[in-house]
């Protein structure tokens, strides 16, 4: 099943760079239930003895490291369900002028849309900017701490809308095409996507791309 929309293409065409970001750890819904299986495992296996308070201290911080340091390879192996964003368009509000000036927002709605789909789902942003550049917006927006996966095109040696690229990606973090979707405000570049089985989405609002999710099986 695949979802186009008709909406008005940009003109532009952005250079391209990659970064690939295993996820900045966050203390989220999955991050909590790993810390505690881990501090449970600990506890049982008799790897710390708790006999004082600073023990107890020690244990729930071990749990704690583990966790941020599991959580990345954990989403990347044991969730199978992906939706890949643009950055400028979908994520990103704002005109190229407003992009070149660094006076970019996150669309509103989309960070909330973000995170309860990280619940259940592996979000991952692709970009063409050049990496010096998503570099300083992903820290000016706060993306690190969003995104479980960040790619731009330079360092994979493809760029959207080449399939190649999303086979790079998809096999990066262990991806099947059937169990993803690339969300976009293109429709040249989601043809790579749709070559290799992925799902697409053509960007229009956030009430469109909430109700195509939904229609595709993602939770959120």
């Amino acid at each position: 099943m695949k979802i186009i929309r008709s909406a008005p293409s940009p003109t532009f065409l952005l250079p391209r760079r990659h970064l690939h970001n295993m996820g900045l750890f966050r203390f989220d819904y999955w991050t909590q239930r790993l810390t505690i299986i881990i501090a449970l495992l600990l506890f049982f296996s008799g790897w710390l003895l708790l006999e004082e308070t600073r023990d107890y201290l020690l244990w729930i911080a071990v749990s704690y490291l583990l966790a941020i340091f599991i959580y990345p390879y954990f989403k990347k192996y044991f969730f199978s369900k992906t939706v890949i964003f643009d950055f400028v368009g979908v994520v990103n509000i704002g005109t190229m002028e407003d992009y070149y000036m660094g006076n970019i927002f996150v669309r509103p709605g989309m960070r909330e849309l973000i995170e309860r789909l990280k619940v259940n789902n592996k979000v991952v942003l692709f970009s063409n900017n050049p990496w010096e550049a998503h570099q300083v917006f992903s820290k000016k927006l706060g993306l690190d701490s969003l995104f479980d996966f960040q790619y731009t095109s330079g360092s994979i040696k493809h760029r959207k809308p080449f399939a190649e690229a999303y086979r790079i990606i998809l096999g990066n973090i262990n991806s099947r095409p059937g169990a993803s979707v690339m969300v976009d405000d293109r429709t040249d570049y989601l043809t790579g996507a749709s070559e290799i089985g992925m799902h697409t989405i053509l960007f229009k609002d956030m009430e469109q791309l909430m109700a195509d999710l939904r229609a595709l099986g993602y939770r959120f």
